[in-house]
Formats: structure tokens, sequence, C-alpha cells
């Protein structure tokens, strides 16, 4: 078995040139927001709405504020 050394093109200390920029400076990707308009006849903005995941966790504390109280309640 021999110690060789091999040259390459790349490693330490090979200074790699970074590409250029492709788009330009003030390039914005996405999509345009549009102002929604509102319908007058829906009562949506009348009713407050709720996700499930809300209610869950209303309930959950509600019960667990009634567990606690009853707790106190049944101790004195």
């Amino acid at each position: 078995m021999t110690n060789q050394t091999v040259e390459g093109d790349a490693g330490y200390g090979i200074d790699i040139p970074e590409p250029g920029p492709t788009t330009p400076d003030d390039y914005v990707e996405g999509y345009e927001m549009e102002p929604q308009q509102e319908d007058p006849d829906s009562e949506s903005g009348l009713m407050a709405t709720f996700s499930g995941a809300e209610l869950i966790g209303t309930i959950v504390v509600l019960i667990a504020v009634v567990a606690i109280y009853a707790g106190f309640r049944r101790r004195v």
C-alpha cells in the first residue's frame, strides 16, 4: 500500500464562482390580492364564527372549572 496524491479541481482552498441573480431585484412572485366585495344579503356579519377547536377548548375549560369547583365544595 502506497501513499498517493491526486490533484483535483475542487476541494478546500478552491474558489467557486457564485451564480449571478437570475431574476431582477424588484421581482416579486405570488398572487395579487384583490378587495373582496361584501354581500349585503349575507348575515355572516351578524353571527360570530367559531371553529371546532375553539368549541372543544371551551368545553374542556368549562369541565375543568366545574371539576375544581366541585372538588372545593366537597372538601368544605
